[in-house]
Order: structure tokens, then C-alpha cells, then sequence
């Protein structure tokens, strides 16, 4: 089975065409890896659209051409292939993010049921199974202070964060699958400017260890790094320069005291990129790409699972 192409933090621009050159270049490469590789689907994992999300009806004249023109258009020879799964970043829930799960009824290969939702798929030639885990963590987080609170109020988003780590937590422990991954937008640990997250190291962290989670899969900060506690059996993987390329953002590690020493095992800043994933009956394989499509790095791992 190919759990490829994972890719984030692609959302284009916040004018008029709705795209920049690194989008369109790492959306091609993607496109010639698809062709190339038997690829089952693409996870989109948050700041889908920039800057401010999609702000009005998904039926009318602006949504449509942000859509088309953002989204549509770039991946268009990805969309003729492969279905993409797809949640919520924090550029997202600044607009108004139920247009987003709405686009689901309007194109099939966008697939956003849910601001939190779990999918099981099969590893051909094989009768074991992979669960991809997709959580919210601006929810998790309890960030409604960067959210449209005339969508949800701070009453109901205190019991959406409450109800979203329940979920969670039952949701892991309920697996069945032989292969758990689980998919945010904000990283658990990282080096450069967003850095590590306190909270998801506090409570997320331990559910992924005790389930048996053989990678978490983020984006938010635009690199590319890989990190795992030595000893451990999750490996953390941010892969967030699909879209924006700042000058400023290059080679960032101004929160490098954030990760222990010892833990990070690759970083990448120098320009954008994607991530993608290999899980066979045996065997979880990263490789991280540059935007020209070149191989940077890439390691394997067996599954924690299979030692429970």
C-alpha cells in the first residue's frame, strides 16, 4: 500500500490567481509522482486555503473561483487519480471552515466529512489494514481566540475540545488495524519558528506511545523535519512548505532548545517540498522530496503494533 504524497500548508495565496509559483511547481512534481508510483491517496493536513480560509458560501461566485482557481486547477492531474483527505490548520478555522467540509458534497475527491474523523484502508496483497487518524488540533488546543467564534461560540467550543480528546483517546484505544498513523496540522515537536507544542506533548504524546501510533504526521512550520525520542517507537514527521516560501523562513531553527538533543534526526529549510509515505504488511517507509522532486532523505521502521 502507498500512503503517499502527504502534503500541507499549501494554500496558494489570498489574491487573485489564488496560487504562488512553489504551489504550482510541487503540485506537478506530485502529479509526476502519482504517475510514477502507485499512489492511493493524498492527505491534505491543514492551511488549505490562505491566508484567511474560505470566508463565504461555498455556492457563491468567490468560494467557487478560490476553489477552482487555489485548489482545483493546481491538482488537477493528482485529482484525476487520487482522492484527497483533508483537515482544518489554523489559516483555516480564521475563515469559516464549515465551507470547507461542505466542498465534500461538491466534489468526491475532496473528502473533509468531519473536523475530526478516522479512515481504515487495506494493504494490497495483504489482509491488513492501515487506520489514518485525522484530528483538529487548533480544537485540541483550545485556540478559540484564532477562530470564528460567531460559528461555534466559546461555550461550545470549550465542549468541542473536551469531546474531540475523548474521541480521540477511544478512537485509538478501539483500533483494530495492524497500522495506526495519526494526522494533525500543529507538530508536536519542532525547531523552527512555530516550535514545539506543550500541549500536544503533554496529551497527545502519551496516547500516541500507548497505541502503538507508528508516525504522526503534521505540517504548520515550513520545513521539512524528522524527529523521534531515542528509544521510542513514534517518529514525528513536519512537512509544511507546500505553498509559502519565505526568505525569512529559510533554514529556520530559532526554537532548536525545544527538542531535546538527540531527537531530531533531519531538517530541511532551503526551499519547499513534500513527504511521502510507503506502508507495507512489514514495513513504514518516509521519503522527503525536494520541490524539484529530488530525493533528500528517507528512513524505514517496523511496526510497534506488531510487539503488542
Amino acid at each position: 500500500m502507498a500512503l503517499r504524497a502527504h502534503r500541507q500548508d499549501a494554500g496558494g495565496s489570498n489574491s487573485y490567481p489564488f496560487t504562488t509559483e512553489l504551489q504550482i511547481t510541487i503540485a506537478n512534481q506530485m502529479g509526476l509522482y502519482a504517475e510514477e508510483n502507485a499512489v492511493d491517496f493524498v492527505l491534505f493536513l491543514g492551511d488549505n486555503f490562505y491566508s484567511n480560509g474560505i470566508y463565504q458560501q461555498m455556492n457563491t461566485n468567490a468560494s467557487v473561483t478560490r476553489v477552482e482557481e487555489g485548489f482545483e486547477k493546481v491538482y488537477e492531474v493528482l485529482l484525476q487519480r487520487t482522492p484527497f483527505y483533508v483537515l482544518g490548520g489554523n489559516h483555516d478555522h480564521y475563515g469559516d471552515i464549515t465551507q470547507q467540509l461542505a466542498y465534500s458534497a461538491l466534489n468526491p475527491r475532496w473528502n473533509y466529512p468531519h473536523l475530526y474523523y478516522t479512515q481504515v484502508h487495506s494493504i494490497p496483497q495483504s489482509s491488513m489494514t492501515v487506520e489514518v487518524v485525522m484530528i483538529d488540533t487548533q480544537v485540541l488546543q483550545y485556540e478559540w481566540r484564532k477562530m470564528r467564534l460567531g460559528i461555534y461560540g466559546v461555550r461550545n467550543f470549550t465542549w468541542m475540545t473536551h469531546t474531540h480528546w475523548q474521541w480521540l483517546e477511544e478512537t485509538l484505544a478501539a483500533s483494530t488495524a495492524d497500522w495506526l498513523v495519526v494526522a494533525g496540522h500543529y507538530p508536536v515537536y519542532s525547531i523552527s519558528s512555530h516550535g514545539t507544542q506543550e500541549t500536544l506533548v503533554e496529551r497527545l504524546r502519551p496516547m500516541l506511545q500507548a497505541h502503538g501510533v507508528a508516525l504522526y504526521l503534521c505540517g504548520h512550520d515550513h520545513q521539512l523535519q524528522h524527529i523521534r525520542e531515542p528509544g521510542d517507537t513514534v517518529d514525528y514527521v513536519v512537512s509544511g512548505s507546500g505553498s509559502e516560501e519565505k526568505l525569512s523562513r529559510r533554514n529556520d531553527t530559532r526554537n532548536i532548545a525545544e527538542v531535546p538533543e538527540g531527537y531530531l534526526r533531519y531538517f530541511y529549510g532551503d526551499q519547499g517540498g513534500f513527504a511521502s509515505v510507503q506502508i507495507s504488511s512489514t514495513e513504514l517507509s518516509v521519503e522527503m522530496h525536494r520541490q524539484d522532486g529530488q530525493l533528500l532523505y528517507s528512513f524505514s521502521k517496523g511496526n510497534p503494533r506488531a510487539r503488542r
